[in-house]
């Protein structure tokens, strides 16, 4: 749902929707539509509507409803201006050796505002599973690109728009400090990466995103033991064994 929601904004930033404001509503119900049947034909993108709790027609209808909440929640914070951006590149050096990089959802640019990068969000519990980390990281990025730091972090929750008293938005602090910390943590990553020393963590739910996974040695392993463990154990022995979800 959130990738069909974010096309449908990602198309209206990009191709400047917005200037039409009378049919804006009814285009990017229509993006969002054409991208979630487009989204289906990937098996790998498979629903589970007995798990998920709702039909097709209800999971569609979240999506409609972010995007057209997501227009009240602009409206509200005022997240246009003389640049306006959806999935921007930015590429910035810590120094010499160390390349980061990253695509924030939206940077907005406004003489009142400043620059506010924003990251959408179509989780059902605000903040619960969210890490602020990830939009210190865009900031950091912007700072390493532009030589200068943003104004405003948002995350915009696609569930929640700017009704009454819900905001639609959760700002999020930073600082410089934070920044030199996040770029400290990243170069050191990087090189315990180089020297081996870490862990991968395969898993089905993530490693099928991922176009190496049939040939990461690490995920093949993983598939290996849990097939041990799935295996059926012979008559005469005990039935009350653990099927491990890995």
């Amino acid at each position: 749902m959130g990738i069909a929601i974010q096309y449908a904004i990602e198309k209206m930033y990009n191709d400047e929707l917005y200037r039409d404001p009378p049919r804006l509503s009814e285009v990017l119900l229509s993006l969002v539509e054409r991208e979630w049947e487009r989204q289906e034909e990937d098996p790998r993108n498979a629903v589970d509507f007995a798990k998920a709790g709702l039909s097709r027609e209800e999971l569609l209808q979240v999506c409609r409803d972010g995007v057209l909440g997501y227009i009240a929640t602009m409206k509200a914070h005022r997240f246009l201006g003389p640049y306006a951006k959806a999935e921007v590149n930015l590429l910035g050096w810590v120094d010499k050796w160390n390349p980061l990089g990253g695509r924030p959802d939206v940077i907005v640019r406004r003489d009142d505002t400043g620059i506010t990068i924003i990251d959408g969000k179509n989780t059902l519990h605000k903040m619960k599973y969210t890490d602020p980390d990830q939009l210190r990281w865009y900031a950091l990025l912007f700072r390493l690109a532009y030589k200068k730091m943003p104004d405003r972090l948002a995350y915009v929750w696609y569930r929640f728009p700017y009704e009454g008293a819900e905001s639609g938005v959760e700002w999020i602090d930073f600082s410089e400090d934070d920044l030199k910390g996040l770029a400290h943590r990243a170069v050191e990553a990087k090189k315990t990466m180089f020297k081996k020393k870490f862990e991968a963590t395969p898993s089905p739910s993530t490693c099928r995103f991922c176009p190496w996974e049939s040939e990461c040695e690490d995920r093949a392993a993983q598939k290996k033991s849990r097939s041990r463990v799935s295996k059926p154990i012979d008559e005469g022995m005990s039935k009350g064994f653990v099927d491990l979800v890995l």
